[in-house]
C-alpha cells in the first residue's frame, strides 16, 4: 500500500467517523430539545401548581397561627369565668339565704 493509499485511506476513516459525529450531535440536538420542552413544563407547572399551592399553604399556616395565639389565651379567659360564676354562685346564695 502506498502513502498515498494509506492516506485515502485514513482519510475515509476520519470522514465516517464525522459523519457518526454527526449522527452523535443530531441525537444530542434532539435530546436537548426534549429536555427544553420538560424544563418548560416544569416551570409551568411550578408557576401555575405549586407556587399557588405553597401560597394557600402560608396563608393557611397564618391563620392556625392566629387560631393557636387565641386558644393559648382562652384558658385564662376560662378561669376567669369560672371566677365570676362562683362569686355570683356565692352572691346568689347569701341572698337566697336572707
Amino acid at each position: 500500500m502506498s502513502a498515498e493509499e494509506k492516506i485515502l485511506a485514513m482519510l475515509e476513516a476520519l470522514q465516517r467517523g464525522q459523519a457518526f459525529m454527526q449522527a452523535d450531535i443530531q441525537d444530542l440536538k434532539a435530546n436537548m430539545s426534549e429536555v427544553k420542552a420538560r424544563v418548560v413544563k416544569m416551570e409551568i407547572t411550578q408557576e401555575n401548581i405549586i407556587e399557588p399551592g405553597l401560597q394557600l399553604l402560608a396563608e393557611g399556616d397564618e391563620a392556625l397561627a392566629f387560631r393557636l395565639k387565641h386558644l393559648e389565651e382562652l384558658p385564662d379567659l376560662v378561669e376567669d369565668i369560672q371566677n365570676s360564676v362562683s362569686v355570683l354562685k356565692h352572691v346568689f346564695k347569701e341572698h337566697a339565704h336572707s
